[in-house]
């Protein structure tokens, strides 16, 4: 599930769409740019709940931040133009505030959690018994 589309990264550069996107020839670069957004979003937000985030709530949240890392990733392809500054400054919020989800400073409201890490498990396996046993190897 796509968490944006072209109209959404159209509608976020607006005039400036056009002059880094020139479409149909650089669709695939469009297209590439908008993975890209995507996946550092999941890299984020996956290590606390299930991606893709399919929830409407979460989702504002989510397609947020991924129009602000896309529309920084479209500024880069332009040849010799700066990223504009609140360009930048939105993709640093949107990178601090998914690093805060990460680490669990922030949750993601209707998004489906996933085990916390650090709780509590025991993994119980089954199998010949040990080799080396503690008297077997006490000179050593």
């Amino acid at each position: 599930m796509a968490y944006i589309t072209v109209n959404d990264c159209r509608l976020k550069l607006r005039t400036d769409f056009e002059g880094l996107y020139k479409l149909p020839d650089e669709q695939p670069d469009l297209n590439r740019d908008m993975a890209d957004a995507e996946a550092v979003v999941n890299g984020y937000v996956g290590k606390r709940y299930q991606v893709p985030v399919t929830d409407a709530q979460a989702m504002t949240l989510v397609k947020a931040y991924t129009l602000d890392l896309f529309s920084e990733l479209a500024y880069q392809r332009g040849a010799g133009s700066e990223i504009p500054p609140k360009i930048r400054d939105r993709a640093d919020v949107a990178r601090r505030q998914l690093t805060d989800i990460s680490l669990g400073k922030l949750t993601l409201a209707g998004a489906v959690a996933i085990n916390p890490p650090g709780g509590a498990a025991i993994a119980v396996v089954n199998g010949p018994a040990p080799s080396f046993t503690q008297e077997q190897m006490g000179g050593f």
